[in-house]
């Protein structure tokens, strides 16, 4: 009983905490929260999502050969590659560079 009550207790002040800076704070709860989720979930989906939207072309063929003198596996399409990320207090930007052959 006392083990459960030692980790209950912090995850409930963490919760009531987050809460309580949600509705007073709500930048501090984007920096803390928001933002990472949303970077968290874009680097997972990115190239999945850049394949679903056709906007991914096939290697060129230096980088083919280069993979394959590296010993390393190419699967033949390339995704616009993520350059850098822009946040303020309400939104994230993704800028892309976009590889020769794709539309922006």
């Amino acid at each position: 009983m006392a083990d459960t009550v030692r980790v209950l207790l912090p995850v409930l002040l963490v919760v009531i905490t987050l809460l309580v800076v949600r509705r007073r704070m709500p930048v501090l709860f984007w920096w803390l929260v928001g933002y990472p989720v949303v970077a968290l979930r874009v680097l997972i989906s990115y190239r999945a999502t850049m394949d679903a939207c056709d906007l991914t072309v096939p290697a060129s063929a230096v980088h083919r050969a280069t993979a394959r003198l590296m010993g390393r596996s190419t699967d033949g399409k390339r995704s616009p590659t993520a350059r850098s990320r822009n946040c303020c207090a309400s939104t994230s930007d993704l800028h892309r560079a976009v590889v020769a052959g794709q539309a922006p």
